[in-house]
């Protein structure tokens, strides 16, 4: 399999991680990409993007790997240090890249395993290892695409041991054999997915999409078919953060047995 790793040329926690990389490993320049350099080693070639990482519409059509990994920042109002990974899409209005109401396809599996070799690597005192929900641009449908990030702050991102354990994780990641788990598709619950990751850390599932609690007025009968369609992986069922679904819980359970789709309960998992 062969995988792309993407940053924007002004994104400074994809600079940093891509200076780990270059810096790590004998990626050897060669060949160019919107105006700048194109690195390689082994299965993966790393891209530098002039157009800002979350507007990258369908950069998937225009690279020939199997799997594209978008490296760079991660923001959030509480400013708590993480290390964290997503797939994109937008549940209702496009604010930040991609599409009204439309998902990019998820790698379950795939996620699961960076999720696992961020908390290994983490060295980092006080930073979270979270698996975040789906949010934001681009929109990528032709290949399976997510964000692998640092956040919270200019602090965080140009902290070089930080990029260097994204740098080790996804190359330790991407030159292994990916383990198959049972997908599914999360509802509920916080931005960070607490319930729902903690509930992946105790079996053997993997978070493909994953609708919020403030997403959930949102999920309609047409984005659950996305959700479960827009994979590389069958979704064996939809995984439910119990007490995180609020009002909407009788509405979504509604939805989930008119489409016929089994559902889970985080807390009798």
């Amino acid at each position: 399999m062969q995988f792309a790793f993407v940053i924007w040329k002004e994104c400074p926690a994809g600079n940093n991680i891509k200076n780990n990389l270059l810096k790590l490993y004998d990626f050897r320049k060669g060949g160019k990409f919107d105006n700048n350099d194109v690195y390689s080693y082994k299965n993966i070639n790393l891209y530098t993007s002039s157009t800002k990482h979350i507007y990258c519409e369908h950069i998937d059509k225009k690279l020939k790997e199997d799997v594209i990994i978008f490296l760079t920042t991660h923001r959030s109002e509480s400013k708590i240090p993480s290390l964290s990974v997503h797939v994109t899409g937008n549940w209702n209005i496009a604010e930040m890249g991609g599409q009204d109401k439309q998902l990019s396809v998820s790698y379950p599996s795939l996620m699961r395993e960076i999720y696992f070799e961020l908390k290994k690597n983490n060295t980092l005192e006080g930073f979270d290892i979270i698996q975040e929900v789906t949010h934001h641009g681009p929109l990528l449908i032709k290949k399976p695409s997510m964000f692998v990030e640092i956040g919270s702050t200019e602090k965080e991102w140009k902290k070089d041991k930080a990029g260097g354990i994204i740098a080790k994780t996804v190359m330790n990641v991407m030159q292994r054999k990916i383990t198959k788990y049972k997908a599914v598709f999360g509802i509920g619950g916080l931005h960070t997915s607490p319930i729902l990751t903690k509930a992946m850390e105790k079996s053997d599932i993997a978070l493909a999409h994953i609708c919020p609690k403030y997403n959930l007025e949102n999920l309609d009968e047409e984005m659950i078919k996305q959700a479960m369609a827009r994979n590389t992986e069958k979704i064996e069922f939809a995984l439910l953060d119990w007490k995180g679904m609020g009002k909407e819980k009788s509405r979504i359970i509604g939805l989930l047995e008119k489409l016929k789709i089994p559902y889970e309960r985080t807390d009798k998992l």
